[in-house]
């Protein structure tokens, strides 16, 4: 074995999985190791020092999203977020989008309320089913649907190709995980925007996220 490639690297260590990739290490002789993230934080550096050895030199690019999205914030003024989505999509009209919700519940509520509407849309949950999610993964790539409604279990890893948009109906808990939904466009040379809702409530994690 030559080669070791850890990808999604801050994920690997939030759900403890460093412990293994330790273990692993030690079955390779000088192997070369390659470690992808969106975001390395300086937790993630020194965890991944300890256990592969600081000699290896870790390249953090500055620039956490691709350099082809777009990024727009929009004060929605405390509609809804039902009533913001369908005025934003009878505006914008995108050709495909991913539209983010923070929790299930939100994703379920706002895949109801669209499903009543004259868009194509489609949800990917945790709650699916892996065959269900296979299905609905093969219908996206066929070009079913223009819009998909997603928690961030598809912002890490999954490509969906000709995503034009993203939208946040609100912000992650975590706000590195926007860098990952941010990162469903603008892919493989093309432009993409991302736009985030916001009202006067969520200014203080708004800057944070600008900053």
């Amino acid at each position: 074995m030559k080669r070791v490639v850890l990808d999604e690297a801050d994920m690997l260590l939030e759900l403890g999985y460093f412990s293994d990739i330790n273990y692993l290490m030690q079955l390779f002789r000088e192997p070369q190791i390659m470690i992808f993230s969106a975001t390395i934080d300086e937790h993630l550096e020194n965890e991944i020092n300890h256990y592969i050895g600081s000699d290896y030199q870790i390249t953090n690019d500055s620039t956490k999203t691709a350099r082809r999205v777009s990024h727009h914030l929009v004060d929605i003024h405390h509609q809804t977020i039902n009533d913001a989505v369908l005025s934003f999509l009878k505006i914008k009209n995108p050709y495909f989008i991913v539209i983010f919700a923070s929790n299930k519940n939100e994703v379920n509520e706002l895949y109801r309320f669209l499903k009543e509407t004259d868009y194509s849309v489609i949800k990917i949950t945790g709650d699916l089913s892996n065959r269900e999610r296979r299905s609905a993964i093969k219908r996206i790539n066929n070009d079913e649907f223009q819009v998909v409604v997603a928690s961030d279990l598809i912002s890490r890893g999954m490509d969906f190709k000709n995503v034009s948009d993203i939208l946040s109906v609100n912000l992650p808990s975590d706000l590195s995980y926007y860098y990952h939904r941010a990162g469903r466009t603008g892919r493989f040379d093309k432009e993409g925007h991302s736009y985030v809702f916001y009202n006067q409530d969520d200014l203080k994690r708004v800057n944070a996220l600008i900053n």
